[in-house]
């Protein structure tokens, strides 16, 4: 049965019990992203990607809401969409500081949440986010299990047991170390350094020098992609070859593969490895569209907004509603099958036993 669409005059400020409609009668999902950044552009593409395929279904009509021109921030971004009665849902923030900025506008904590909306991250992994806000969630896996995957890909899959932890100074890299250590050290391995960096540093040497002087087996990244190519790239200068693997933002080494050939990251998806017929199906729709080959933000993405589209389908489409059936995805509710693997959440809206590959740049 077609979900039949019924124009509403609504006031300028929503209520999270009443329905959102755009002007023509449709479902609008935002985009809390700033688009103008270059790497938001995977993460638009997937969303565009399940909006179309939420329309080709037939269950009811659905367009996707960008952030005015003028909101670049993401506390500015997530106010305009609060702000915007049309808007039921949002997918995104795209990045863990964002989110942590903008969950309060989410979840309206001024407004004594009457005008809060959910937002569901694609790939906000930070420890920090978990159980930060009833409003929140996120379909990516935690640093935390980040962590715990790459120590055991390190000592089960690789046979290592030395390792140097190279991680940027903030929540995130040092709660990745934090866990890391933990958990090799729980399978047998040693953490035998661990040293803190700055974002944007442009001197890897003295770095680069310390690890062929320490020799450890294989060097743990908890940092940017741009901060690991200048880590590299010192390495090399030096004739060091030690391994290493980084976090899930190192995907964006992928476009550069002849450079940082063998650099292993932290996978969430992998198009070349896609099995199931959703994934297979996601990659092929991406293809047609894009004429590129998806890479992991797209399909989280493509994901996050599926699953606002079925909650908005599960009945009236409040935000109020939304919010409570992405909340019982995996207890109340069957777990969602996405084009990412399995998606549940658990009372903190963390994603709980999600896939984790080891993905190595240019293969």
């Amino acid at each position: 049965m077609r979900l039949r669409i019924v124009f509403l005059v609504i006031p300028t400020f929503v209520v999270s019990g009443c329905a959102p409609r755009g002007h023509d009668g449709s479902v609008r999902i935002g985009i809390a992203a700033d688009l103008k950044r270059p790497n938001m552009q995977t993460v638009l593409r997937g969303a565009e990607l399940a909006i179309d395929q939420l329309n080709a279904e037939g269950g009811g009509r659905f367009e996707l809401a960008k952030p005015p021109a003028q909101a670049t921030g993401a506390v500015e971004i997530a106010a305009a969409f609060r702000d915007d009665p049309s808007v039921v849902a949002v997918v995104g923030p795209a990045d863990s500081r964002s989110s942590h900025e903008a969950a309060p506008i989410y979840s309206d904590e001024d407004g004594g949440g009457r005008h809060a909306l959910a937002a569901v991250s694609p790939t906000s992994t930070s420890m920090s986010l978990t159980g930060l806000s009833s409003w929140l969630f996120r379909v990516c896996p935690s640093d935390a299990a980040s962590s715990r995957a790459a120590a055991r890909y390190v000592l089960d899959s690789l046979g290592l047991k030395r390792a140097s932890i190279m991680y940027r100074n903030d929540s995130y890299g040092r709660g990745w170390s934090t866990a890391f250590t933990e958990a090799f050290s729980a399978g047998g391995g040693m953490v035998i350094e661990k040293n803190p960096h700055f974002a944007d540093m442009n001197d890897w040497r003295a770095y680069a020098g310390v690890i062929k002087l320490t020799s450890p087996q294989i060097v743990l990244f908890p940092g940017s992609p741009a901060d690991l190519a200048g880590f590299v790239r010192s390495l090399r200068a030096i004739n060091a070859d030690t391994p290493i693997l980084g976090g899930d933002a190192i995907s964006e080494l992928e476009a550069q593969p002849r450079e940082f050939a063998g650099v292993r990251y932290v996978a969430f998806f992998q198009a070349s490895r896609a099995e199931s017929p959703a994934a297979k199906a996601f990659v092929t729709a991406f293809v047609r569209k894009y004429g590129v080959m998806p890479e992991q933000r797209s399909a989280l993405a493509y994901d996050a907004t599926m699953l606002i589209g079925r909650a908005a389908l599960g009945g009236t489409p409040t935000r109020v509603s939304v919010r409570d059936y992405l909340a019982s995805i995996g207890s109340s509710r069957d777990a969602a099958n996405g084009v990412t693997g399995r998606i549940a959440f658990d009372q903190q809206h963390d994603v709980v036993d999600k896939p984790i590959v080891i993905a190595t740049v240019g293969r």
